[in-house]
Parts: structure tokens; sequence; C-alpha cells
């Protein structure tokens, strides 16, 4: 199964029907299950709850089970946090300072590079300007 990394902002957009690339992010999920393996990471997963922080307690607890569900999907790997993925995505954040990458999408480049992962489920440009292909 061919590798696709799925960013912050695909996780959003399926979770939240009000979302503007709701209806995009949810058909190409789909498109995409049968032959290709979903790689997200904890950085990723810590970043789409921080985003519903706000959202009360019915929001707070499903955003919860979407990350359990992620979390238990065989289909998907959940790239650990690690030291290593944090110091390399601060030298790298610190590397482009001329760009508005956050630190989860210096990691999020890191892991596609080092699992050789051409394709995000993203439409952050961050991901087209290291050469990736965005999906979204």
């Amino acid at each position: 199964m061919k590798p696709v990394f799925v960013d912050t902002a695909h996780w959003i957009a399926v979770f939240d029907r009000k979302d503007n690339l709701h209806e995009r992010a949810v058909e190409e999920q789909g498109r995409l299950e049968k032959d290709h393996r979903f790689v997200t990471m904890d950085f990723v997963l810590a970043e789409f709850l921080n985003a519903f922080v706000r959202g009360g307690p019915t929001i707070r607890g499903a955003a919860c089970t979407t990350v359990n569900e992620i979390l238990g999907n065989p289909n998907c790997l959940v790239v650990p946090a690690s030291r290593d993925y944090f110091q390399r995505g601060v030298k790298l954040y610190g590397e482009r300072r001329d760009k508005d990458y956050s630190l989860v999408d210096c990691v999020s480049i890191l892991v596609m590079k080092d699992q050789a992962i051409a394709e995000v489920l993203s439409p952050d440009a961050c991901f087209r300007q290291e050469g990736f292909t965005t999906l979204l």
C-alpha cells in the first residue's frame, strides 16, 4: 500500500462539517483508503485536539473519540512523538525563518522525508514549497 501523509488540516476538515474543505477531504479520504496507508503523527493529533479546545464538552469528547479511532485504525500509522523529531523539527523551523511553517509542519516534513512519502492530505503551501504533492 502506498503511504500518504495526513496533516492536521485534513483531520479537521473531515471532523468539522462546517469546514470549507469538508466534502473534498471526505471524498479524498474515501478515494485513497482502498490502496493507501495513512501516516500521521502524535504532533498532528495534538494539534487537531488543540483546534477544538474551546468547542465545549460535546465537541471535545467527539474530538477525543476521533483521535482514538485514528490510533486504533490498522490502516493508519501514527508516528510517535520523540525528542529526536522535536529537535530536528526545531532545527528545520530555524532554517525556514523566511517561511510561515509551524513546528508541526516542520516535523511533518521530516516524517515525510524519512518515510519517502510524496503526497499529503493537506492544502498547506509549505508542503508544496518542500516538493510534496498536496491532495486538498
